[in-house]
């Protein structure tokens, strides 16, 4: 299931790139559904930064109904990315911290000049789940639900990937 989005901003591209790469757990408050994110290692590489993160889903974005039943882990994720300053691009992959091996989600991130003041934030992707290492979920039910669920979690994680560029938008606004 293929995964993309874009945005236009109106600040220049470099500060667009270094506020993604270097501030998201500054744009914390500002991100929906997320409640918090921890970088867990960051290495510099020129021009690679690599960072690995630790992000927290909201509770609050779980329906009330089974929020008892949900774990903070299981609406926790790990996200693996590699910042090339010279392309203003980066490759990423998520994982799961609970059930890593059920879906794959990887992709690329693109910050594209529009002017000196603009810049075009572009994100395409791919998620596979795998039906087999569903948790919970019988072989032969898992691999009927693999489009559905595909196609469900795709639409719930794409404004996700996707609202970092609001958020760094609305946080240089703020900035001046």
């Amino acid at each position: 299931m293929i995964i993309q989005g874009n945005e236009k901003l109106t600040h220049p591209a470099q500060l667009v790139f270094e506020t993604m790469r270097d501030r998201t757990p500054d744009l914390v408050a500002i991100l929906p559904n997320i409640e918090g994110v921890e970088v867990l290692s960051r290495e510099e590489q020129p021009p690679l930064v690599k960072l690995y993160n630790r992000w927290q889903g909201a509770q609050s974005d779980v329906p009330a109904v089974v929020r008892p039943f949900v774990k903070k882990e299981l609406i926790s994720w790990f996200d693996r990315a590699a910042w090339n300053e010279e392309t203003l691009s980066c490759q990423w992959e998520i994982e799961a911290v609970v059930g890593r091996d059920c879906f794959s989600c990887k992709g690329h991130t693109v910050i594209t000049p529009q002017g000196d003041d603009r810049s075009e934030f572009e994100l395409k992707g791919e998620l596979t789940i795998d039906p087999d290492r569903v948790p919970g979920v019988p072989r032969f039910l898992a691999r009927k639900l693999r489009g559905p669920l595909e196609r469900f979690i795709a639409k719930a994680i794409s404004p996700n990937l996707t609202s970092i560029a609001s958020a760094v938008q609305k946080y240089l606004d703020a900035a001046g």
